[in-house]
């Protein structure tokens, strides 16, 4: 068996290439940075470097392989991300194709079964509408919910100021969960010859939470019983995240991705059960995040700033 994973130096894609690696699985790697992919390749794994809007590039990593993990990568400090997406996902749809892939397991994201107004969101539902397009290929749509790993970059100005500010109201619960949950539910699809068609499933996490909720959580861990949840409006959360490094658009498209959470258009579609509930709790996550994040927190603290993360 040859699976393709993208995103190979990323969250998901490195533990899915590791673990496919230790079970004897050829792997072709792809990213964007060689350097990034070089463990990896001393490990047993071919590495293919290059850009996920180029059909050319795509289509010969992709050659011979029996499946792909497939996402869309975006970089919110560039401007232009929906027609950035747009391309690369016409290239990799394109690519499946000339290379006659015959099973994609794709992460994508709750929420991407909506047409209206859902932020970065956006690009899924159309990225799902081209692969649905495809004919004789296998394919299964992980949609997954808030990632845990989203608060890693906050927790510097948290920690500097006491407050954990967003703009996601403080009564609205979400469905939140381990990229380590998504790359293993990628690895068992990957591994598993049986599945057939096309398929969905989401990814919600052990339960829902909301920010009052995640901040109390932090709170402990840090053992900052001063931390405290605060819902901001959306020109501070714009101006907050604009200033955090984001992209006019980008951060126009975050700020519509709350108004989407606060109002209910993004919502679960399965609902909980054993299939959707996902193991790891944000008490498993914090320390983690406190360890890739720790520099710059004790920096923050120590000068009350915080740099772009």
């Amino acid at each position: 068996m040859k699976i393709a994973v993208m995103g190979a130096s990323g969250r998901t894609g490195s533990r899915i290439a590791q673990d496919l690696l230790q079970a004897g699985i050829d792997v072709v790697a792809l990213g964007r940075d060689a350097q990034r992919l070089v463990a990896l390749q001393r490990r047993g794994a071919q590495i293919a470097v290059g850009e996920v809007d180029d059909v050319t590039y795509l289509a010969r990593a992709w050659q011979g392989v029996d499946a792909v993990y497939a996402l869309l990568p975006y970089d919110v400090s560039q401007p232009g991300y929906l027609a950035s997406q747009e391309r690369q996902s016409r290239a990799m749809v394109q690519a499946i194709a000339e290379a006659g892939v015959g099973r994609v397991v794709q992460l994508t994201s709750v929420g991407a079964d909506q047409a209206g107004a859902t932020g970065m969101i956006r690009s899924l539902h159309a990225h799902e509408a081209r692969l649905g397009e495809l004919a004789g290929v296998d394919l299964l749509l992980l949609r997954a919910s808030h990632f845990f790993e989203n608060f890693g970059p906050a927790l510097p100005a948290m920690l500097a100021s006491g407050v954990h500010a967003d703009g996601v109201a403080p009564d609205i619960k979400l469905p939140m969960l381990s990229t380590h949950d998504i790359a293993d539910a990628a690895i068992a699809a990957l591994r598993d010859p049986d599945w057939q068609g096309r398929q969905i499933r989401e990814l919600l996490g052990p339960r829902d939470l909301d920010f009052v909720e995640v901040t109390a959580l932090i709170a402990a861990h840090a053992n900052r019983p001063d931390l405290r949840y605060q819902q901001v409006g959306t020109a501070e959360l714009s101006a907050g995240l604009r200033e955090a490094g984001l992209a006019a658009d980008v951060a126009a498209l975050c700020v519509e991705l709350v108004e989407a959470f606060n109002s209910g258009l993004i919502h679960t579609l399965q609902g909980r059960s054993a299939a959707t509930t996902t193991p790891t709790t944000l008490q498993d996550a914090l320390p983690g995040l406190f360890t890739t994040y720790a520099t710059v927190q004790q920096e923050a603290a120590q000068t009350g700033t915080v740099s772009p993360s």
